[in-house]
Parts: C-alpha cells; sequence; structure tokens
C-alpha cells in the first residue's frame, strides 16, 4: 500500500513540475514583452542597446525558468541551449516591438 501511494505521489507530481515550467517560460515571455512596450514608448535608443536592456530588466523571470527545468532534472547545457534558443527566438519579436513603439512615440 505505501508503494502504491508513493507511486501515485510521484506521478502526481510530475505534471505539477511541467506546469512550473510553463509558468515560468510564460512569466519571462509577459515580463520580456511588457518591457519591450515600456522601453519602446520610453526611449528613442537602437533596438541593439535596449533588448539587452529588456533581458536584464527580466532577469529574475529568467532565472525562474531556468531552476524550473533544471529542478525537473534538465542538465545544464540543455537549459542554457534552451535559454539560448528562447532568446534567438524572441529577439526579433522585441526589436520589431521596440520599433512600433518607437514609431509611435515619433522616433526617427
Amino acid at each position: 500500500m505505501r508503494k502504491a501511494t508513493a507511486l501515485f505521489a510521484c506521478l502526481i507530481a510530475l505534471p505539477s513540475q511541467a506546469q512550473t515550467i510553463d509558468d515560468a517560460s510564460d512569466s519571462f515571455q509577459a515580463c520580456l514583452y511588457a518591457q519591450a512596450i515600456m522601453y519602446g514608448h520610453q526611449s528613442c535608443h537602437a533596438p541593439t542597446e535596449l533588448v539587452p536592456a529588456i533581458y536584464a530588466s527580466c532577469r529574475p523571470e529568467e532565472n525562474a525558468m531556468r531552476k524550473a527545468m533544471i529542478s525537473k532534472g534538465y542538465k545544464r547545457p540543455i537549459v542554457e541551449g534552451t535559454m539560448e534558443g528562447f532568446r534567438e527566438g524572441f529577439d526579433p519579436k522585441l526589436v520589431k516591438m521596440l520599433i512600433d513603439g518607437q514609431i509611435k512615440r515619433g522616433c526617427s
């Protein structure tokens, strides 16, 4: 009976860990979008200067995503590769959002 209970507890814990990664990813994405909108509306600096600032502003959310992946059992090289791919996928979106905000602001 105890073995069955322990197995059941492990099976229940697995989806919640996966949800933790999803939640952390969603929070990180939301932070990036919010910061891109804010920087785009408040600054006329080049997007190449602003994108690193956006990531720096969202460092706690990025670290939470890393920790969630590591706690699920992913090895650090996999986590870092995933994060690099995440950034590569988001950089063009952030640049577009920055430029859109800057156009609305009247930057030239």
